[in-house]
């Protein structure tokens, strides 16, 4: 949803994904889609004014380097290394999981249809259900949501 989000936003995204991604992230709306496998990221982009980071480790350092002075990495799974952030002059920020905002905005979007929801695959919510949705999301490349429906 990050892409259709700043889409909406009206941004010009880029983002990563293996080759058999890359044409479902563009038609979420993604600008351009680099193949991680032969493109680095820190060498075909520059002066970004945002990074959303999923990834962590070296793709969260290399983040640093693409942004512009007073650009802002905002990382969904690294707390922030001040120590880079005032090397590259960015402001660096870890957001967790809970959110006190409310999702009106989310839902008014996804209501307009100007957010597609992509579930791969959906089980039914038993116990069962929740294991085999568990073992499918740990053993498959999940592209989207694994959902789990009363």
């Amino acid at each position: 949803m990050a892409i259709q989000l700043a889409k909406n936003a009206g941004a010009t995204v880029y983002t990563t994904a293996s080759p058999r991604n890359i044409d479902d992230l563009k038609k979420l709306g993604a600008d351009r889609v680099l193949d991680y496998h032969t493109e680095k990221f820190e060498e075909e982009l520059s002066n970004l004014d945002l990074v959303i980071d999923t990834v962590g480790h070296d793709t969260y350092k290399h983040s640093f380097e693409v942004l512009k002075s007073g650009g802002r990495l905002v990382s969904l799974v690294e707390s922030p290394n001040e120590e880079l952030a005032d090397e590259y002059n960015v402001h660096a920020m870890y957001l967790s999981g809970k959110f006190d905002n409310p999702l009106s905005k989310v839902v008014e979007l996804v209501a307009g249809k100007k957010i597609k929801l992509h579930v791969q695959k959906i089980f039914p919510l038993n116990a069962k259900g929740v294991k085999d949705a568990q073992d499918y999301y740990e053993n498959n490349h999940v592209f989207g949501k694994v959902a789990l429906i009363k």
